[in-house]
């Protein structure tokens, strides 16, 4: 009888966890059910949803972390030209008149394009910081008149770098060297405004600075704005002339002179760099 009753108990309980067993594969298939219908309805569980936008948020601080990093790199390199001839420039004035900092111009060139800007974002504090150092008290009616027309020049356009007067400047820095001559003409009889038509450049404000004999930026800029001997001063007007934004640049080897240095204006730009 007692071997009965414990054959009944077991065969109750082994029909109870049968039933459990079937209920919980029955409500599993619901639940599978249900979370395809949810797929396929583009609704997901709460947790799962939760725990994306966790992901999400942190993926986008990490981001942004990684994109201050970026920008923060890239304002140190525009405001490092490693001249300690600028120093007397804010870090923000550097990089404003540092356009040319990411392109493939040659460092020079860079350079000649920052000192440009510089004479024409705070011409007073470009006078006093950089040009007189640099004169070691020289002097000459050009000078002179360097002194007074600069003082007056203030938060000009930046020149910026445009593709094809860049183009244009190689090419006729490469015919002066080729054909050793030096002047605003090519050796064919172009002049500066027929090369910049022929390039594509068709800005409705233009204008040309050539220079020989030297290699680096602040001579070449220093040399243009005095005009020793320009009595038009053309070259200094250019160069602190407010109808023009954008501008191209070559400096290069040259026969006679060592270097020349062709240097393009306009008022439009036609290929960022």
């Amino acid at each position: 009888m007692r071997h009965l009753i414990w054959t009944l108990v077991a065969v109750v309980a082994f029909s109870t966890m049968t039933q459990s067993a079937a209920w919980g594969q029955s409500r599993n298939r619901k639940q599978q059910k249900l979370e395809r219908i949810a797929e396929a309805l583009g609704i997901s569980n709460s947790n799962d949803r939760i725990n994306n936008n966790d992901r999400n948020n942190n993926d986008r601080v990490n981001n942004n972390d990684r994109n201050n990093d970026r920008v923060d790199n890239n304002r140190d390199n525009a405001a490092d030209n490693h001249d300690p001839l600028a120093k007397s420039f804010s870090a923000d004035e550097r990089i404003m008149a540092n356009t040319a900092a990411f392109t493939n111009l040659s460092d020079e060139e860079k350079k000649l394009i920052f000192y440009c800007n510089l004479a024409r974002l705070n011409g007073k504090k470009f006078a006093e910081t950089i040009l007189k150092p640099y004169l070691k008290g020289k002097t000459s009616q050009y000078i002179k008149s360097l002194y007074t027309d600069i003082a007056k020049v203030q938060n000009l356009p930046m020149l910026k770098p445009d593709g094809i007067l860049c183009e244009v400047c190689a090419s006729h820095c490469a015919d002066m060297d080729k054909n050793n001559f030096y002047g605003h003409y090519s050796s064919n009889g172009t002049g500066p405004f027929d090369r910049m038509e022929k390039k594509g450049y068709k800005g409705r404000q233009r204008a040309e600075s050539v220079s020989a004999g030297y290699q680096n930026a602040i001579d070449i800029c220093i040399q243009l704005l005095i005009d020793d001997g320009i009595t038009s001063l053309h070259h200094r007007k250019c160069l602190l002339g407010s109808q023009y934004k954008v501008v191209g640049v070559a400096i290069t080897k040259h026969k006679k002179w060592r270097h020349c240095c062709t240097l393009d204006l306009g008022d439009l730009i036609y290929k960022k760099m």
